[in-house]
């Protein structure tokens, strides 16, 4: 597996557990011991990709994760074809008709977790194809989508695609108590102004 990240690479920093980091690892396992699709969501900067890097810890050895991200709006076409080149390490012509087929055959081949970052930019139409190339019976893998919180604001106005998520993990701030913010210093000239103590 690979080893997670840590914010600016920082030598001996160690992970913290917060209230989303470890549903996150649980979620992960759930959805690749189930072979289902699961959302990990929320407000960008909170450790998301973070922390499904950390989860992938927790699967067993012959799974192997793929790491998918997409421009905002892909097509399906775009989304098979980079999905098949990241599975097989090759692209391929076709339609999307011929590379959902391919990409379905190589998912029979071996467990992979097909992770797709930053699935705030997949369209109703995208995760469809997605949940599409998840529901074939003799498949392998699994599928967590992991993004802003737009991935999410997609799946609540769709049953169809709702009713498949397995687990569904959602990533909020931690409360900043209220403090005073430093009193604007004076200038030289003696006006109000410019912050001198941020």
């Amino acid at each position: 597996m690979i080893a997670p990240r840590y914010f600016l690479d920082l030598p001996g920093a160690t992970t913290v557990d917060t209230t989303a980091l470890m549903p996150t690892g649980r979620a992960i396992g759930d959805v690749a011991r189930h072979r289902g699709l699961g959302v990990i969501h929320g407000a960008a900067g909170l450790g998301k990709t973070y922390a499904v890097e950390h989860g992938l810890d927790g699967l067993d050895a012959d799974w192997s994760p793929v790491w998918l991200s997409f421009p905002a709006r892909p097509t399906m076409r775009l989304i098979a074809n980079e999905q098949l080149a990241a599975l097989t390490g090759s692209y391929e012509s076709g339609d999307r008709f011929n590379l959902s087929r391919a990409i379905k055959h190589e998912l029979t081949q071996a467990p992979r977790l097909v992770i797709v970052d930053e699935a705030q930019n997949l369209n109703r139409e995208c995760i469809e194809f997605l949940r599409h190339l998840g529901e074939d019976p003799r498949r392998l893998g699994a599928t967590p989508l992991v993004g802003g919180d737009g991935c999410w604001d997609v799946l609540p106005r769709e049953p169809m695609l709702r009713s498949r998520m397995f687990r569904r993990v959602c990533f909020t701030p931690f409360p900043i108590p209220f403090r005073r913010w430093p009193r604007r210093a004076t200038t030289g000239n003696g006006s109000r102004g410019r912050c001198a103590n941020w």
